[in-house]
């Protein structure tokens, strides 16, 4: 008899738990006598009703057309990479900014009171 895996115990509660969904478009082209080009876009739509699109591409020489798959795999990785970088970058300012908010805040808030 085989046994049930268990998933491992979790500590602390989900208050907040969110998904994320990002949807990615593979688009092949291929000119008449020409390599073939695949390109991927990797898109996450956010809160504001915006979204962040990453986009990535790989080229196939002629001869290596039955590997399409790998040109996929690249296009979709480099669309993937540029996407966690906007993402990240959306982040870093929002935290700056955020920070910079903080810290106006406390300069202008009435000291506390002494005892």
């Amino acid at each position: 008899m085989k046994k049930r895996s268990q998933s491992p115990a979790r500590t602390g509660v989900d208050v907040n738990g969110e998904q994320w969904s990002v949807s990615i478009v593979i688009d092949e082209h291929k000119p008449d006598d020409a390599d073939m080009s695949v390109s991927a876009r990797a898109r996450l739509p956010r809160p504001d009703d915006t979204a962040l699109e990453g986009t990535g591409s790989a080229r196939l020489h002629s001869s290596h057309f039955d590997v399409v798959t790998i040109g996929k795999q690249l296009a979709v990785a480099r669309a993937l990479a540029d996407l966690s970088h906007q993402l990240f970058e959306s982040a870093s300012e929002c935290e700056a900014i955020t920070r910079s908010a903080l810290r106006l805040r406390h300069r202008t808030s009435p000291a506390p009171p002494r005892m």
